[in-house]
Order: C-alpha cells, then sequence, then structure tokens
C-alpha cells in the first residue's frame, strides 16, 4: 500500500534554515526510495530543491513567525493522506494538525529539531510559554510519535514529561560524488561559518575570541581568515559588522552573505576548517556537510553531536571566547592533526548519517502508525 503522507512546515526558502535542508534531504531520497505521495505544505515553497514531493504554498496572515494559515486547513483536508509529520513549533502548523487529526482521526508524528532545549526555550521566553499553555504543550502530548534527532534530544522530551514513543532518527546528508581535492583559494586558509546570523550561533564569542587570538598568537592568526557565510536575522548581522570594526579585524573576518546550491559547495571546497560556536542546536545540517567534504569541524557541546566527538571527528570548543581562542591556538597548526579529523568526519557520514536509511527508518515509523505494521526497534517507549 503507497502512504499519502503530509508535511507540514514553516518556509522552505532561507527563513527556514536547517529545517528546510533536513526536509528537503528526507522527503527527496523518500520519493527514490518508496512509492509514496507526498505533499509539503508551508508558507513559502518558492526554494524547494527536491523533485518528487508537491508543494502546496498557504499563504499566512499577521505575523509570519506564527504562520497563521486558514489555506493550510483546506489543504490538509484536502489531501485526506494517512499521516501528518509536523516540522517544527510554535507555529499554526500545530493548530491546523491537531485540527486535522481529530476531523480525521489519523495520526500525527512531530519533529521539534532542537526547539525544546534549555537555550531555544529561554528565546522569547514569555511567548513560548504562552504558546506551550495555550497549544503547544497539548500537541506534544497527543503526538502519536515524537522525532527526536539524537538521544540528547528524546532525553529533553522526557524531562518534559513527555510520554508518547520516540523515534531516534538523525538527519543525513547528500554524499559529494565528485573529488573531495579541495579548490583552495589564495591567500589565509579559510574558517568556515554556514549557517543563519543569529545570537544563538555564538558568532560574536567567535568574534572575541579570534580578537584574542590575534593580540597573543599572531603566528597562527595570520595564516587564517573566517568567513561567515549566511543570512541575516533580527538585525544581527549589523552588530557584529560594528564588532569586527572595533577591533580592526576587517581584514580578517568576512561576511559573504547567503549562499546556496554550487555557490555553497565552492565555498565549502574552499574551507580548511568549519568552526559552529553555536549555544543550541537540535542536530546541525552544515556540520554534516562539512564532514561529507572531508572538513575538520571546531564545534561545541551545545551542537549535539557528541559522536563527532567519540570518532575523532570534530575539535571541542567553548562558548568562552579566552577559552576559544586557546583552543584555536593549539589546534591550527596541527596540519596533519586536522586532516585525520576531516577524514574521520568523511566516514562517520558514510557510516551514520545517509539519507537513505533516515528516509527508510521515516517510512517504518508512517507504516506502524497508519497501517498497523511492526513497531520499529529505534522507536523508545516511556
Amino acid at each position: 500500500m503507497a502512504l499519502s503522507i503530509s508535511v507540514v512546515t514553516g518556509s522552505m526558502g532561507s527563513g527556514g534554515g536547517g529545517v528546510a535542508t533536513a526536509i528537503n534531504g528526507l522527503y527527496g531520497e523518500m520519493t527514490r526510495v518508496s512509492s509514496a505521495s507526498i505533499s509539503i505544505h508551508c508558507s513559502d515553497g518558492r526554494e524547494v530543491e527536491k523533485s518528487g514531493a508537491r508543494v502546496v504554498h498557504c499563504p499566512t496572515v499577521g505575523p509570519r513567525k506564527f504562520g497563521l494559515s486558514f489555506e493550510l486547513n483546506r489543504s490538509l483536508a484536502h489531501m485526506n493522506a494517512d499521516i501528518v509529520h509536523v516540522h517544527g513549533l510554535w507555529s499554526y502548523g500545530s493548530i491546523a494538525a491537531s485540527s486535522w487529526s481529530r476531523a480525521f482521526e489519523r495520526p500525527i508524528v512531530l519533529s521539534s529539531h532542537g526547539m525544546l532545549d534549555a537555550w531555544a526555550l529561554n528565546a522569547s521566553a514569555i511567548k513560548k510559554r504562552l504558546a506551550l499553555l495555550l497549544f503547544q504543550r497539548r500537541h506534544l502530548s497527543n503526538a502519536d510519535c515524537l522525532h527526536a534527532l539524537n538521544h540528547e534530544e528524546a532525553g529533553i522530551m522526557r524531562n518534559m514529561g513527555l510520554n508518547n514513543p520516540i523515534a531516534i532518527i538523525p538527519n543525513g546528508v547528500d554524499l559529494p560524488k565528485a573529488s573531495l581535492r579541495k579548490d583552495v583559494a589564495r591567500g589565509p586558509k579559510q574558517l568556515l561559518f554556514l549557517g543563519r546570523i543569529h545570537p544563538k550561533k555564538g558568532l560574536e564569542q567567535l568574534i572575541r575570541a579570534w580578537d584574542i587570538l590575534v593580540r597573543t598568537n599572531a603566528p597562527v592568526a595570520d595564516k587564517w581568515a573566517i568567513k561567515i557565510v549566511g543570512w541575516d536575522e533580527g538585525g544581527h548581522l549589523s552588530q557584529l559588522q560594528s564588532l569586527v570594526r572595533d577591533f580592526s579585524l576587517a581584514d580578517r573576518i568576512f561576511f559573504a552573505g547567503p549562499a546556496y546550491d554550487s555557490d555553497k559547495e565552492r565555498l565549502l571546497d574552499q574551507a580548511s576548517a568549519f568552526v559552529l560556536p553555536s549555544f543550541s542546536e537540535g542536530q546541525p545540517m552544515a556540520v554534516l556537510e562539512a564532514w561529507a567534504k572531508q572538513i575538520p569541524v571546531f564545534m561545541t557541546r551545545s551542537c549535539n553531536l557528541q559522536i563527532g566527538f567519540d570518532h575523532h571527528a570534530a575539535i571541542e570548543i567553548t562558548n568562552e571566547p579566552a577559552e576559544m581562542a586557546h583552543q584555536f591556538a593549539v589546534t591550527l597548526e596541527q596540519e596533519e592533526e586536522l586532516e585525520k579529523i576531516g577524514l574521520s568526519g568523511r566516514q562517520l557520514v558514510e557510516d551514520k548519517f545517509s539519507w537513505t536509511t533516515a528516509a527508510n527508518q521515516m517510512l517504518e515509523v508512517y507504516q506502524w502508525l497508519s497501517v498497523n505494521g511492526p513497531k520499529p526497534a529505534f522507536v523508545e517507549s516511556y
């Protein structure tokens, strides 16, 4: 039996960030490995990359982040799917999906994508507490299955008192088919950041750490430059640019704006290392993309990829600028060690982060919930 699956999310454009990237990868692969009929209901579907899934653009009214959309209710009812999967929290998608589930008596899967960890909850805390009170906790509690990207995220769900089954399925990444030989740009080696420009990413701390490195270990700092690639959210970019000017780092830290598709691939190919000094992540797609390109990664434990440290595929950094500067000073000179870390990252992606595996596992969840298939082994009961 071919399943009919409706996916609910916010923007599938640049504003969707890693969630949109993950949806593209997961359902693009699902259309390849199965006969499932998939519709993606989103506020902005103009930048969906993968073919195979039908994109349903649901215009919103009022505050864009909340995403109130009467068209979403109509489109879900029209699709008459076997199951609805909501990706993300704090928006009208949760309300629409719950209403659909009650009306059609069919199951819902919910992916939080890191939006329940402490840092994320403390950002716009009043609004999120209100959302939890009015609808979000009820939607979380009533979901037929929760989806966690890792055991850390599953633990957060349990600590909130959620007793639902939890499917632990990591994101995947597309492995490059071309040669991994880098098209390295001339000049200093590039330490690349790739993602949205937002306070939770720790970019202010990165800039402060680089200022300390320049002042205390110029021979190392002179060989490297930071390239910050991504889209601005909430005006944070201007704050960072001002900080770079204050520290006289304009010839060492560069802002390249957002990059997609071939431009993003080129920037990854030119990078000698990758950095994500984040305070909060679900499972960052950018790290997986760097590993796939055999790029050594610097990241915090808040990136929720402990497996990278366990497999010697990443160097741990903190968000404290002086400590971060020291970590850079110790490791950026170790070329052979960085090369080994990059190789380990590539191997880790090949072994653990395949979109084919993720798509097949998610299909198992859908079949279990909608057609009484066997409960998958990776689904944890309370």
